[in-house]
Protein backbone atom coordinates (compact mmCIF):
# COMPACT_ATOMS: atom_id res chain seq x y z
CA UNK A 1 0.00 0.00 0.00
CA UNK A 2 1.42 3.86 -0.90
CA UNK A 3 -0.60 5.64 1.77
CA UNK A 4 0.43 9.30 0.47
CA UNK A 5 -0.76 8.20 -3.33
CA UNK A 6 -2.95 5.00 -3.39
CA UNK A 7 -4.94 4.88 -0.61
CA UNK A 8 -8.17 6.59 -2.10
CA UNK A 9 -7.89 4.25 -4.33
CA UNK A 10 -7.83 1.15 -2.14
CA UNK A 11 -10.73 2.98 -0.11
CA UNK A 12 -12.65 3.08 -2.79
CA UNK A 13 -11.72 -0.55 -4.37
CA UNK A 14 -13.12 -1.59 -0.37
CA UNK A 15 -16.42 -0.04 -1.23
CA UNK A 16 -16.91 -1.93 -4.00
CA UNK A 17 -15.52 -4.84 -2.52
CA UNK A 18 -18.03 -4.70 0.40
CA UNK A 19 -20.65 -3.97 -1.88
CA UNK A 20 -20.58 -6.46 -4.40
CA UNK A 21 -19.89 -8.99 -1.04
CA UNK A 22 -23.43 -7.71 0.23
CA UNK A 23 -25.05 -8.77 -2.65
CA UNK A 24 -23.99 -12.25 -2.95
CA UNK A 25 -24.66 -12.57 0.53
CA UNK A 26 -28.00 -11.99 -0.17
CA UNK A 27 -28.56 -13.82 -2.91
CA UNK A 28 -27.05 -16.60 -1.03
CA UNK A 29 -29.40 -17.04 2.13
CA UNK A 30 -28.15 -14.45 4.03
CA UNK A 31 -24.93 -14.03 6.50
CA UNK A 32 -26.11 -17.38 8.20
CA UNK A 33 -26.24 -19.15 5.60
CA UNK A 34 -23.00 -17.96 3.68
CA UNK A 35 -18.94 -18.09 4.80
CA UNK A 36 -18.06 -14.71 3.91
CA UNK A 37 -14.56 -14.76 4.35
CA UNK A 38 -11.41 -12.34 2.55
CA UNK A 39 -8.00 -14.19 1.26
CA UNK A 40 -4.85 -12.13 0.77
CA UNK A 41 -2.40 -13.75 -1.72
CA UNK A 42 0.58 -11.50 -0.09
CA UNK A 43 2.68 -8.42 -1.48
CA UNK A 44 0.97 -6.02 1.42
CA UNK A 45 3.54 -3.07 0.36
CA UNK A 46 4.25 -0.94 -2.83
CA UNK A 47 7.82 -0.98 -3.88
CA UNK A 48 8.55 2.62 -3.07
CA UNK A 49 6.81 2.51 0.91
CA UNK A 50 8.13 0.16 2.86
CA UNK A 51 7.22 -3.07 1.56
CA UNK A 52 7.95 -5.72 4.09
CA UNK A 53 8.20 -3.37 7.23
CA UNK A 54 5.97 -3.27 10.61
CA UNK A 55 4.31 -0.14 9.22
CA UNK A 56 3.38 -1.53 6.19
CA UNK A 57 1.90 -4.64 7.93
CA UNK A 58 -0.07 -2.64 10.73
CA UNK A 59 -1.64 -0.22 8.05
CA UNK A 60 -2.59 -3.58 5.80
CA UNK A 61 -4.09 -4.81 9.46
CA UNK A 62 -6.10 -1.82 9.79
CA UNK A 63 -7.46 -1.80 6.19
CA UNK A 64 -7.97 -5.49 6.51
CA UNK A 65 -9.91 -4.98 9.92
CA UNK A 66 -12.59 -3.17 8.31
CA UNK A 67 -14.28 -5.87 6.75
CA UNK A 68 -15.23 -7.35 9.72
CA UNK A 69 -15.22 -10.84 8.00
CA UNK A 70 -12.46 -13.35 8.56
CA UNK A 71 -9.07 -12.90 6.89
CA UNK A 72 -6.73 -15.64 5.84
CA UNK A 73 -3.19 -14.40 4.47
CA UNK A 74 -0.17 -15.70 2.68
CA UNK A 75 3.36 -14.46 2.77
CA UNK A 76 4.63 -12.96 -1.01
CA UNK A 77 7.84 -11.99 -2.18
CA UNK A 78 7.94 -8.16 -1.34
CA UNK A 79 6.38 -9.27 2.17
CA UNK A 80 9.89 -10.21 3.13
CA UNK A 81 12.27 -7.58 2.04
CA UNK A 82 11.62 -4.98 4.96
CA UNK A 83 14.80 -3.20 5.53
CA UNK A 84 14.53 -3.24 9.16
CA UNK A 85 15.12 -7.08 9.68
CA UNK A 86 18.55 -8.62 9.46
CA UNK A 87 17.03 -12.45 8.76
CA UNK A 88 13.91 -13.79 6.79
CA UNK A 89 12.91 -15.28 10.00
CA UNK A 90 12.69 -12.00 12.24
CA UNK A 91 10.42 -10.45 9.44
CA UNK A 92 8.45 -13.57 8.82
CA UNK A 93 7.75 -13.60 12.86
CA UNK A 94 7.05 -9.99 12.21
CA UNK A 95 4.42 -10.70 10.13
CA UNK A 96 2.96 -13.27 12.05
CA UNK A 97 2.73 -11.56 15.43
CA UNK A 98 1.07 -8.56 13.20
CA UNK A 99 -1.60 -10.85 11.72
CA UNK A 100 -1.45 -13.33 14.66
CA UNK A 101 -1.60 -16.49 12.21
CA UNK A 102 0.66 -18.84 10.21
CA UNK A 103 1.80 -18.07 6.48
CA UNK A 104 0.35 -21.42 5.53
CA UNK A 105 -3.49 -22.90 6.71
CA UNK A 106 -6.25 -24.90 6.47
CA UNK A 107 -10.04 -23.55 6.68
CA UNK A 108 -13.28 -25.67 6.20
CA UNK A 109 -15.60 -23.72 4.25
CA UNK A 110 -19.00 -26.03 3.27
CA UNK A 111 -17.87 -28.65 1.22
CA UNK A 112 -14.40 -27.37 0.78
CA UNK A 113 -11.05 -27.61 2.03
CA UNK A 114 -8.85 -24.11 1.45
CA UNK A 115 -5.20 -24.54 1.76
CA UNK A 116 -2.79 -21.26 2.17
CA UNK A 117 0.93 -21.57 1.27
CA UNK A 118 3.50 -18.81 1.83
CA UNK A 119 7.15 -18.04 1.14
CA UNK A 120 9.25 -18.18 3.47
CA UNK A 121 12.70 -16.93 2.58
CA UNK A 122 13.81 -13.38 0.73
CA UNK A 123 17.56 -12.62 1.79
CA UNK A 124 18.18 -16.45 1.89
CA UNK A 125 16.82 -17.43 -1.91
CA UNK A 126 20.16 -18.71 -3.97
CA UNK A 127 19.27 -17.07 -6.80
CA UNK A 128 16.97 -13.93 -7.34
CA UNK A 129 15.51 -13.05 -3.89
CA UNK A 130 12.37 -12.25 -5.12
CA UNK A 131 11.55 -16.12 -5.57
CA UNK A 132 8.54 -17.62 -4.08
CA UNK A 133 9.72 -20.34 -1.95
CA UNK A 134 7.71 -23.06 -0.28
CA UNK A 135 9.67 -24.76 2.39
CA UNK A 136 9.98 -28.45 2.42
CA UNK A 137 8.36 -28.72 5.93
CA UNK A 138 5.31 -26.79 4.50
CA UNK A 139 5.31 -29.21 1.38
CA UNK A 140 5.19 -32.13 3.63
CA UNK A 141 2.07 -30.37 5.27
CA UNK A 142 0.68 -29.70 2.53
CA UNK A 143 0.80 -32.92 1.08
CA UNK A 144 -0.74 -34.18 4.22
CA UNK A 145 -3.87 -32.31 3.81
CA UNK A 146 -3.85 -33.51 0.22
CA UNK A 147 -3.94 -37.09 1.09
CA UNK A 148 -5.97 -36.25 4.21
CA UNK A 149 -9.21 -34.55 1.71
CA UNK A 150 -10.52 -37.71 0.44
CA UNK A 151 -12.55 -36.74 -2.31
CA UNK A 152 -13.55 -33.28 -1.02
CA UNK A 153 -12.98 -30.41 -3.06
CA UNK A 154 -9.62 -28.16 -2.44
CA UNK A 155 -8.86 -24.51 -2.90
CA UNK A 156 -5.61 -23.86 -2.93
CA UNK A 157 -3.93 -19.85 -2.52
CA UNK A 158 -0.08 -19.09 -3.16
CA UNK A 159 1.53 -15.95 -4.33
CA UNK A 160 3.17 -17.02 -7.35
CA UNK A 161 0.95 -19.49 -9.44
CA UNK A 162 2.61 -23.17 -10.10
CA UNK A 163 4.36 -23.72 -13.29
CA UNK A 164 2.13 -25.63 -15.89
CA UNK A 165 -0.97 -23.27 -14.88
CA UNK A 166 -1.25 -21.76 -18.12
CA UNK A 167 -1.42 -18.49 -16.75
CA UNK A 168 0.34 -15.32 -18.43
CA UNK A 169 4.02 -14.80 -17.89
CA UNK A 170 6.21 -11.72 -17.92
CA UNK A 171 8.85 -13.28 -19.82
CA UNK A 172 11.67 -10.76 -19.29
CA UNK A 173 10.96 -10.27 -15.53
CA UNK A 174 10.14 -12.77 -13.97
CA UNK A 175 10.76 -15.89 -16.06
CA UNK A 176 14.41 -14.56 -16.97
CA UNK A 177 15.05 -13.75 -12.86
CA UNK A 178 13.61 -17.73 -12.18
CA UNK A 179 11.18 -16.27 -9.54
CA UNK A 180 7.92 -17.21 -12.15
CA UNK A 181 6.53 -19.93 -10.29
CA UNK A 182 6.38 -21.65 -7.01
CA UNK A 183 9.73 -22.96 -6.36
CA UNK A 184 10.83 -21.96 -9.50
CA UNK A 185 15.24 -22.89 -8.88
CA UNK A 186 14.34 -26.07 -6.98
CA UNK A 187 11.40 -28.09 -8.58
CA UNK A 188 8.60 -26.16 -9.70
CA UNK A 189 7.33 -29.06 -11.09
CA UNK A 190 6.18 -30.50 -7.96
CA UNK A 191 2.66 -29.01 -7.49
CA UNK A 192 1.86 -29.76 -10.97
CA UNK A 193 2.29 -33.39 -10.16
CA UNK A 194 0.35 -32.84 -6.83
CA UNK A 195 -2.35 -31.27 -9.03
CA UNK A 196 -2.37 -34.40 -10.99
CA UNK A 197 -2.26 -36.40 -8.41
CA UNK A 198 -4.99 -34.94 -6.68
CA UNK A 199 -7.91 -33.97 -9.14
CA UNK A 200 -10.07 -32.92 -6.44
CA UNK A 201 -7.92 -29.64 -6.43
CA UNK A 202 -10.75 -27.28 -8.28
CA UNK A 203 -9.56 -24.26 -8.23
CA UNK A 204 -5.71 -22.00 -7.30
CA UNK A 205 -5.47 -18.61 -6.69
CA UNK A 206 -2.58 -16.71 -7.58
CA UNK A 207 -1.07 -13.57 -7.83
CA UNK A 208 2.65 -12.22 -8.13
CA UNK A 209 2.93 -11.16 -12.12
CA UNK A 210 1.09 -7.60 -11.68
CA UNK A 211 -0.82 -8.11 -14.69
CA UNK A 212 -4.27 -6.35 -15.25
CA UNK A 213 -7.81 -8.11 -15.85
CA UNK A 214 -7.00 -7.51 -19.56
CA UNK A 215 -4.46 -9.74 -20.59
CA UNK A 216 -5.51 -13.14 -22.89
CA UNK A 217 -4.72 -16.03 -20.62
CA UNK A 218 -4.72 -13.40 -17.57
CA UNK A 219 -6.99 -14.17 -14.60
CA UNK A 220 -7.48 -11.56 -12.34
CA UNK A 221 -5.71 -11.84 -9.20
CA UNK A 222 -7.22 -9.24 -7.29
CA UNK A 223 -10.35 -9.17 -5.43
CA UNK A 224 -12.19 -12.12 -6.97
CA UNK A 225 -15.18 -13.50 -5.55
CA UNK A 226 -15.50 -16.97 -5.04
CA UNK A 227 -19.40 -18.50 -3.96
CA UNK A 228 -19.08 -22.31 -3.05
CA UNK A 229 -21.74 -24.46 -2.39
CA UNK A 230 -22.17 -28.13 -1.44
CA UNK A 231 -22.50 -29.23 -5.25
CA UNK A 232 -20.29 -26.37 -7.16
CA UNK A 233 -18.85 -22.72 -7.46
CA UNK A 234 -19.00 -19.39 -9.22
CA UNK A 235 -16.51 -17.43 -9.49
CA UNK A 236 -16.37 -13.62 -10.38
CA UNK A 237 -14.16 -11.05 -11.21
CA UNK A 238 -15.06 -7.40 -9.41
CA UNK A 239 -14.13 -4.58 -12.77
CA UNK A 240 -13.10 -1.59 -10.16
CA UNK A 241 -13.10 0.85 -13.12
CA UNK A 242 -17.21 -0.23 -13.18
CA UNK A 243 -17.96 -0.90 -9.71
CA UNK A 244 -19.57 -4.14 -11.25
CA UNK A 245 -18.73 -8.05 -10.96
CA UNK A 246 -18.41 -10.36 -13.89
CA UNK A 247 -19.23 -14.23 -14.01
CA UNK A 248 -16.00 -15.75 -15.35
CA UNK A 249 -16.15 -19.63 -14.52
CA UNK A 250 -19.62 -21.52 -12.87
CA UNK A 251 -19.44 -25.53 -12.87
CA UNK A 252 -20.17 -28.30 -10.16
CA UNK A 253 -17.47 -29.96 -8.15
Amino acid sequence: MAPDKQMHLFERAQTQIKDAMAVLVKQNGGPEACHAGIVSLGDLGDYHHGPGSSPCFQRSKEWLDRFQLPVGLITGNHDLEGLEFETDEDNLEAWRQTFQQREFWRADVGAAILLGLGTTRFRDNAHCAHEVWIDDAQVQWFREQLTDSQDRPVIVFSHAPIMGSGLKVVHRVHVKSRCAYLNHSTDPGLFLRLVKEHPNICLWFSGHFHLSHDYPGQYSHDWRHNICTDTGFNLFTLDHNLGRRRLDLARDW
